[in-house]
């Protein structure tokens, strides 16, 4: 309706002339309605809340106040004029806490313009409360194999948070129970409760209790326990009936507990021992100290632990929690209401202990109902948000209203509230609920008012999957909306338009809302886009293209390419930016050029076209370099032998790197992951360990130097250890160790007795008394320990060397009596005596003086190709005392004449030397190879092809030989029979003397060198010397000499 008021022409003169006497009164203005531009939210948490409401103009200056459920609580406003318009603030803090949930915080405006106070109001949903310290219980020494419980509580928070175990980031999937109860402010008290059986692997490990709370924590609140897990005797097992008792006030409750193997007990209360006051509470008996409690309050709600103790430790029972069961406290705020039919109210009521909210409406005729929340007539009536919501208002909403709370105490009734409805609020229609309509085109959302007052602004809103928007006409698309054409007219449609629109209309009284009007846009689609990839791998410096295919319709109109870094997107500018290129609609895909590290990331190619906007899936690129920056932490340890070393090796790599462990002393390996663990060390892993980082680009190393320290180890010999001293006679005995670090000092015991004034490395013993003897034991120490007992045995007799008498010794100690003298005299000559028998002995016999036949070495023969004769050259390397050579003429038979046969001995073979072959025309020796000595003679079988029977020398191989001839029975037997005396001569001639002997081995001489004149250079094999005969006999039967 128009502000403007038509007067007739008949008062137009009397209102003028009251114009001009009374100019003051045209000058009043009310101000605007107020708005609350802080907080915007509907949940916070516990804390400091800064409220800011705003009106603009009035004259005169208008108050702002702040009321909290119609209690004045701010009325210091100031005025801002700094945009040059005059706005009216007043910024109110307050200390929110749970219990100010849904409470009403009202913001008033008034001048002497205003009938009535301007109001608008905020109150909150939900409050979170972030959860208390946590507890964590229970025992860090534990034994093996024994069942432990852990219990973790926090008594206040809200909602619920949520608790998990790990045991060195192992987390526990069972053994976990949880239990919730209710805090008289409706907050919660959370116990969970850890069951399981540690073995001895688990020793120093971390036992952590972990508890996180989206709504008021970033990271969350751990509590640890490092276990010792120990062994002997088992601690006692403490076992419960159930982990949670509820009890009402006044009431007895038994927490039942079972202790096998404790000999004592106790209760602990919320981490207290409970002390015994008869009056408060009781214990039973070992095996079942149960705790009852005579008469339950506030005061018992808590978390409580049954506690056992024996020789082998203690152990505790799992949490129990015991909360109390009373009647629900109900709190309403305000009684009364008063609201424009059209709009929401939120009867605010505050309710602690209950399980179960509802509400029930009173009407003026006293009948009663019970209220149904179908979230479209009304709302909440929960426990997390016990008010209730009233959407819509109209006349039949006026009655008496009645918050109750629940639980299995009972049932509490709050103070009634009245709801008195009135009109004042435009009242808005719509043509329709519901339009359809296909993208591109034209839409007008029909909406109408009436109201009582005039209308001074008109909006729309739009909710899309929950979040409610307010919609700008500054917009192309978007018109109307105004007080003269409040209907919504939306062209050029899109997909993205579809939701649930609607009309608000604004009096000086009250905001009017219409119904809900449901937007539906059809057909087309927005773009398709495909990467190329789903990774890209670049080395740094390089270029990298990422590749983006579109398919569209209707055609995109534009395209750009998008960053995300931590869940946050941001567009990339190929503008103004030589790096970058490409993202145009002839060129979709991104090129980047000198690529850097800070290049890495995930991408996203998108398009634009009538419809909306089009996503491909992210693709990522990773900028790839060689480990650099690689460290080793610790640089340097320093630790004593059984202790364990842990090191972290790092480096900054793409792709992550692989890393190799490696002792530089030794280049052994020691481990492949970035983490260096080594258990019990000991003195060989003193030195410098290398880690090295690899990936596809190359590695980087770093070092670490390891100290190992270890107590001193004796490095006495059993020679050194041992001493023989006579009387009189001194000696230093030398206390040698290795250490790390160096030995600090010494010290000495004869026969376990200390000898105190013997601080020294070195100990010198001087016998003067049979008490000197003994065992004299010294110890080494430094910075880590002692060394194990170093003994010297001390022992009387006469060494081959002796020292001279020690300082002040008298030398008439050391004198041999007469007596000993003698008998020493006695001896010599006796030996003497025997000697000289010995010698005449070997005279008369002729073996003394008799010298010993010199055995000189021969060098090997060297067998070099002659023409016809021989096809391979080999050489043997042998180094024998050359044999007496024995020539036999050649013998024939044309008469008779054997087949030729082959005869071939082999002895095992223990050297592995390369076979030979060497072919002759008149004698073969086929094969040879090296062979242990046997020391037995050549098979009978093979005599025929021999002169003698032979046994190898004992510093030579035996040889192993085949050998093709054409010998008779005859001639067998002749040569055995000459090998027969042969042997006899020899005999003689060894016992005749050296002249004899002289005689033999000059005819011996001239033999062989007669001999070898005749056949040439011998065959040296085992010590035995072959012939070859080069006589150009027509027979082809071998001649072969052997000796």
């Amino acid at each position: 309706m128009d502000r403007t008021t038509t007067v007739t022409s008949g008062l137009r003169t009397p209102i003028i002339f009251l114009m001009v006497l009374v100019p003051g009164i045209l000058s009043q203005a009310a101000p605007s309605n107020p708005t609350i531009s802080s907080p915007t939210v509907n949940t916070i948490e516990e804390g400091t809340v800064t409220f800011t409401c705003e009106t603009e103009g009035g004259s005169p200056t208008p108050t702002v106040k702040w009321y909290k459920d119609n209690t004045l609580v701010d009325d210091t406003s100031f005025t801002d004029s700094s945009s040059g318009v005059s706005i009216h603030k007043n910024i109110y803090s307050a200390n929110i806490q749970f219990s100010d949930k849904n409470v009403v915080f009202k913001c008033e405006v008034e001048n002497s313009a205003t009938s009535s106070p301007l109001t608008v109001t905020k109150s909150f949903s939900d409050i979170y409360v972030e959860p208390s310290s946590p507890v964590l219980q229970g025992d860090s020494a534990v034994q093996a194999g024994v069942s432990e419980s852990w219990a973790c509580y926090t008594n206040r928070s809200y909602p619920i948070p949520t608790i998990t175990w790990n045991l060195d980031s192992q987390a526990f999937s069972q053994g976990i129970s949880t239990s919730v109860s209710q805090n008289s402010d409706a907050t919660y008290f959370v116990t969970s409760i850890l069951t399981f059986t540690p073995v001895s692997g688990d020793n120093n490990k971390v036992l952590m209790c972990e508890i996180e709370h989206s709504q008021t924590l970033s990271s969350s609140i751990q509590r640890t326990i490092t276990l010792q897990i120990t062994g002997g005797v088992s601690k006692p097992a403490m076992t419960i009936q159930q982990t949670s008792y509820s009890a009402t006030s006044g009431s007895q409750v038994t927490l039942q507990c079972t202790a096998s193997g404790a000999t004592s007990f106790s209760w602990l209360f919320n981490g207290t021992n409970v002390a015994n006051n008869p009056s408060l509470v009781s214990f039973g008996s070992l095996p079942s100290p149960s705790l009852t409690i005579l008469s339950m309050s506030s005061g018992n709600i808590g978390s409580y632990v049954c506690r056992g103790t024996n020789s082998g430790g203690t152990s505790d029972s799992p949490a129990i929690s015991l909360s109390l069961i009373s009647l629900p406290t109900v709190t309403v705020s305000q009684t009364s209401y008063n609201i424009v039919q059209g709009n929401t109210v939120t009867l605010a009521c505050t309710v602690s202990g209950a399980t179960n909210i509802f509400w029930q409406k009173i009407a003026f005729n006293g009948q009663t109902t019970t209220l149904t929340i179908d979230n479209s007539n009304y709302g909440g009536s929960s426990v997390g948000a016990p008010s209730l919501v009233i959407y819509n208002i109209d006349s039949n909403d006026q009655a008496t209203y009645v918050c109750n709370g629940q639980n299995t105490a009972g049932t509490t009734t709050g103070n009634q509230i009245t709801l008195i409805v009135s009109s004042g609020a435009p009242i808005l229609s719509t043509v329709q609920t519901s339009y359809s309509v296909s993208t591109g085109t034209t839409v007008t959302l029909s909406c109408s008012y009436s109201s009582s007052t005039s209308v001074s602004s008109v909006y729309w809103q739009v909710t899309k999957g929950g979040t409610t928007t307010a919609i700008s006409t500054s917009s192309s698309r978007f018109s109307g909306a105004t007080v003269s054409a409040p209907s919504l007219q939306i062209s050029s449609t899109q997909t993205s338009d579809s939701g649930s629109y609607r009309c608000f209309a604004v009096n000086t009284l009250a905001t009017g809302a219409g119904n809900p009007i449901t937007l539906t846009v059809s057909g087309g689609n927005t773009p398709n886009l495909t990467v190329g990839a789903a990774t890209y791998s670049v080395p740094i410096g390089g270029s990298a293209t990422l590749g983006c295919t579109i398919t569209s319709s209707p055609a995109a109109t534009s395209i750009f390419w998008s960053k995300v870094t931590n869940g946050a997107s941001s567009t990339i500018s190929t503008a103004g930016n030589s790096r970058y290129s490409g993202g145009t609609l002839s060129s979709p895909s991104l090129v980047i050029t000198s690529l850097q590290s800070s290049d890495a990331g995930s991408y996203r190619c998108n398009a634009v076209n009538s419809v909306g906007t089009g996503q491909s899936s992210l693709t990522s690129l990773i900028a790839t370099y060689a480990p650099q920056n690689t460290v080793v932490s610790p640089s340097s340890l320093t630790r004593d032998e059984g202790q364990t070393i842990s090191a972290t090796c790092t480096s900054d790599a793409s792709p992550n790197p692989t890393f190799a462990w490696v002792k530089v002393s030794t280049n052994q390996q020691y481990g492949t992951s970035n983490t260096l663990t080594i258990s019990s060390i000991d003195r060989g892993h003193d030195g410098d360990y290398r880690c090295t980082a690899t990936n596809s680009q190359g590695s980087d190393t770093a070092t670490m130097t390891v100290n190992v320290r270890y107590r001193p180890v004796s490095t006495v010999t059993s020679a050194q250890a041992s001493v023989v001293l006579s009387s009189g006679q001194s000696q230093t005995l030398q206390c040698n160790t290795v250490s790390n670090p160096s030995v600090s000092s010494y010290s000495w015991t004869k026969d376990g007795v200390s000898l105190t004034s013997a601080t020294s490395q070195n100990y010198i013993v001087t016998i003067s008394a049979s008490s000197d003897y003994g065992t004299y034991s010294c110890y080494a120490t430094n910075a880590v320990g002692q060394s194990n007992a170093i003994p010297f045995a001390v022992s009387s007799g006469t060494t081959g060397t002796t020292s001279g008498p020690a300082t002040g010794a008298s030398t008439a100690d050391t004198g041999l009596t007469s007596g000993t003298i003698a008998a020493i005299i006695l001896a010599i000559l006796f030996i003497l005596l025997i000697l000289l028998l010995v010698i005449c002995c070997c005279c008369m016999k002729g073996v003394c003086g008799k010298k010993e036949k010199k055995k000189r070495k021969i060098e090997p023969t060297v067998i070099r190709e002659e023409p016809k004769e021989i096809i391979r050259t080999i050489e043997i390397p042998r180094y024998v005392e050359k044999p007496f050579v024995y020539r036999e003429p050649a013998y024939r038979e044309p008469a008779y004449r054997e087949p030729v046969y082959r005869e071939t001995y082999r002895e095992p073979s223990a050297v592995s030397r390369q076979d030979v072959v060497i072919a002759e025309e008149n004698f073969d020796i086929l094969k040879y190879q090296t062979v242990p000595p046997s020391g037995t003679s050549i098979d009978d079988s093979l005599e025929h092809n021999h002169r003698r029977s032979f046994r190898a020398p004992a510093n030579l191989p035996a040889l192993e030989y085949t050998v093709e001839a054409t010998t008779t029975a005859d001639d067998e037997e002749r040569r055995r029979r000459r090998r027969s005396k042969k042997r006899r001569r020899r005999h003689r001639e060894e016992g005749e003397g050296e002249e004899r002997e002289h005689r033999s081995t000059s005819r011996r001489r001239h033999r062989r060198k007669r001999h070898e004149e005749v056949e040439g250079e011998p065959i040296i094999t085992n010590g035995d010397v072959y012939y070859r005969n080069y006589s150009n006999n027509a027979d082809t039967s071998e001649q072969y000499y052997y000796n």
